[in-house]
């Protein structure tokens, strides 16, 4: 790298120095701190984004790997950063989404245990009759019951 010695007086060496400064400590920026990955959060708005996009995509099979993708993080990034942000797993947290949305079917349609599972994300009927009951106390069936019972006029 040259050095160049700046001559006091001359506006022109002092602004073509000052461009050269600027351009230096840009290309350390970026060399130091990596470039801004497509979809990458330079705002600090958070994951906000993110969760809304996955929020709304709940119901598909989507990996860790999808995610991190759409948010511009490593899988590594993604799951110490949402700890951060949610205070849960990702995995813990689409499991509650899926089971707030089954709760809105369960309240909302006729539709049986089994197709909701299948509806909200779920693999396994089984398996969403175990998080359900996990994470809000009741069996699904339960929860319509109770549900049902509070619109029935007495």
């Amino acid at each position: 790298m040259q050095r160049y010695t700046v001559r006091r007086g001359h506006p022109w060496r002092e602004r073509d120095h000052r461009a050269q400064v600027a351009s230096a400590q840009e290309f350390a920026t970026d060399a130091f701190a990596g470039p801004v990955r497509p979809g990458a959060d330079p705002a600090g708005v958070g994951l906000g984004p993110v969760l809304e996009w996955w929020e709304s995509h709940a119901d598909k099979r989507l990996t860790l790997a999808d995610v991190a993708a759409r948010a511009g993080l490593s899988v590594r990034t993604l799951n110490r950063r949402f700890h951060e942000e949610t205070g849960r797993t990702p995995m813990q947290w689409v499991t509650a989404v899926r089971i707030r949305r089954a709760q809105e079917l369960l309240e909302r349609t006729d539709h049986g245990v089994d197709r909701i599972a299948h509806l909200v994300g779920f693999a396994s009927p089984a398996h969403f009759r175990v998080q359900f009951k996990r994470l809000s106390g009741v069996s699904p069936q339960a929860y319509r019951r109770t549900f049902v019972a509070a619109l029935v006029p007495s």
